[in-house]
């Protein structure tokens, strides 16, 4: 990102308002000390993963909630930032804004507005990143593949986001010219677009790159096993919640969802507060009974039902643990169906593997059905994934044996190279039951199946309404070129198995795999077209929801991006035609009944495939 961004211009707008008035706090200093925890779990002392301590303010009175000036937010990512990156935060009437760049261009950059309760961001924190310090595990999702890249701006995008947190009530304050907002703010508004989470667990501020690394154990200072939520139940142990403290986390998570739920205007919601509220959820938010309000987050996210937004995990600390997770009707039927489906698929693969000892817990890597013809080989895969190095590398950087039972991309390899030895000229990929993974992942799959050698997909950023779409090719046979001969498009007739199970990337693959001129066979896809986010709740609630990045298909001609949230139609239907009505009206025990018995059958579907 270049320093051409129009600050001056976005800076003066958000000056261009009346001031808001702030009530007086009385507010106090206190030193947290702040650490990562990815060195937490690989030092053997506790003390080298300290990156800092910082003296946030409490309000008098109200223990559990840190408040930051922009400034000292911006200063925990100082040990982590590249050592050329140059951080600046400076203020400017009721704006504050924060700029990171490197050799005098501008990476990044955000702008707070007390006064229009507004706050922008452009760019992105992680690319500013120091890998030593931070980075992820991605050597095999990269192995042997070429990318090329190219940004679509749509009509009267811009280069910036902008989030809005005028209708949350959370406190803030200012003391001195400076205003202070409390660290689960920060935290929601800008671990999005840097992948780094800081949480306060009443103990310590700990940095993350995943989430679930709260509830993993390491060594504290005494060489004890603890974890961070371990700790926070400990420092909150039989104490009832306090009020502030419950309206805190309802306007934070209200905050998230207002801005950075991905299907708001798809379900044409324009304020989550007025949403819950209509739904009966809100006041239970800021209910003081623990199972009330956890239920009451489980429920907010199961109103939009999809799966991509769900409550992962509840409040421990506040004795929310036993809140049960649900889904709405269609992810109910759905979550049927797939039982449904993987029970069929069970009792086929045992049928097939009658004479030998078959194991299926082995899942999808279970071995190829093929036809009686020996003509078509079909088999599944649930997830798009990719190995870790330890699984996939020796010590030289070459490939480990077996590494297809990591890594999507090299399952499919090794059962394509294998099929040329046989009289396989058909495949059928099973994707019904395929939930998502990894876009990359299936960035390189859709390479693998063309005829040149040729994947991409396409993601749109809703909030510059900026479309991204990535070219992916690979080097399949290992010689160090990208050439059409070593992908399969040109070897096999591919056709894809789809249900409405066929979800997130499991939906989008048959659909960028039919603008290939590949064929899709069953019922329409679910849908999910969002990317998931995650986001921590102050009080330690996770939540998964779908993203502001849409995946879709960018139509370079028209300008125009047109997502996925609709599905695949397939090319040829195994349901009958009311099934969508079904999906959407009836209960989920009759849906289910709706799917043929034949839905698997490899000579049923040889036969549809070989006639069309």
């Amino acid at each position: 990102m270049k320093s051409k961004i129009l600050l001056g211009v976005v800076i003066n707008s958000l000056l261009l308002c009346s001031c808001s008035l702030f009530k007086t706090v009385s507010s106090h200093n206190k030193d947290v000390d702040v650490y990562l925890l990815e060195k937490a779990f690989k030092e053997d002392s506790f003390d080298k993963a300290k990156m800092d301590s910082i003296t946030p303010r409490f309000i008098d009175g109200e223990k559990y909630i840190p408040y930051f000036t922009l400034q000292q937010y911006a200063s925990l990512y100082s040990p982590i930032l590249k050592k050329e990156a140059k951080s600046e935060v400076t203020t400017k009437g009721s704006t504050v804004t924060w700029t990171i760049s490197i050799n005098d261009e501008l990476y990044f950059a955000s702008v707070i507005s007390y006064t229009t309760g507004e706050l922008l961001e452009a760019g992105s924190i992680n690319n500013v990143l120091d890998a030593s310090v931070v980075s992820r595990d991605t050597k095999a999702l990269t192995y042997n593949t070429k990318v090329d890249g190219k940004v679509s701006q749509l009509n009267g995008a811009s280069n910036f986001s902008m989030y809005t947190f005028d209708n949350t009530s959370f406190k803030h304050f200012r003391l001195n010219g400076e205003v202070y907002y409390p660290l689960g703010f920060f935290d929601a508004a800008y671990s999005d677009c840097s992948g780094i989470y800081y949480f306060y667990n009443y103990k310590n501020i700990y940095a993350t790159q995943e989430v679930d690394n709260y509830a993993k154990e390491f060594k504290d200072e005494n060489g004890n096993l603890t974890s961070s939520d371990k700790q926070m139940a400990e420092i909150t142990n039989g104490e009832a919640i306090p009020d502030y403290l419950i309206s805190y986390n309802a306007n934070i998570f209200i905050f998230v969802m207002d801005n950075f739920y991905g299907l708001k205007s798809y379900y044409e919601i324009t304020s989550m507060r007025q949403f819950f509220n209509h739904n009966g959820i809100y006041n239970d938010l800021f209910s003081t009974d623990n199972a009330t309000r956890g239920k009451a987050y489980s429920g907010a996210l199961s109103k939009f039902d999809d799966n991509h937004t769900v409550l992962v995990s509840a409040n421990a600390a506040w004795g929310e643990e036993e809140t049960p997770r649900y889904g709405g009707p269609r992810m109910v039927k759905r979550s049927a169906l797939k039982k449904e489906l993987l029970e069929r698929k069970q009792s086929m693969l045992k049928e097939y593997f009658s004479n030998e000892e078959y194991d299926y817990s082995r899942g999808e890597w279970a071995d190829t059905i093929i036809s009686d013809s020996g003509k078509t080989a079909m088999f599944y895969f649930d997830s798009f994934k990719f190995g870790t190095s330890e699984e996939m590398f020796n010590e030289d950087g070459n490939l480990k044996e077996g590494v297809e039972q990591f890594d999507t991309y090299f399952n499919f390899l090794s059962r394509f190279k294998s099929y040329e030895t046989t009289g396989v000229q058909n495949i059928i990929i099973d994707a019904s039951t395929n939930g998502g993974g990894v876009i990359g992942v299936m960035g390189r799959l859709l390479a693998l199946l063309s005829k040149d050698n040729k994947g991409f997909f396409s993601m749109l950023d809703s909030t510059t309404s900026t479309a991204f779409t990535n070219y992916m090719s690979v080097d399949a046979n290992g010689d160090g070129e990208y050439t059409d001969d070593e992908t399969f498009g040109n070897r096999f007739n591919f056709y894809i198995l789809t249900s409405d199970c066929s979800f997130s990337c499991g939906n989008a693959f048959p659909l960028y795999a039919q603008l290939m001129g590949i064929k899709t066979i069953g019922e329409n896809t679910g849908g999910g077209e969002c990317a998931v986010a995650i986001h921590y709740m102050p009080n330690s609630e996770y939540v998964y929801h779908s993203s502001n990045m849409h995946i879709g298909y960018y139509d370079e001609g028209l300008k125009k991006f047109n997502g996925f949230e609709s599905g695949a139609k397939p090319d040829i239907s195994l349901v009958p035609s009311n099934a969508k009505a079904l999906l959407e009206e009836s209960d989920g025990d009759e849906y289910v009944n709706n799917i043929p018995s034949d839905f698997y059958d490899i000579e049923r579907l040889e036969s549809l495939i070989t006639s069309k």
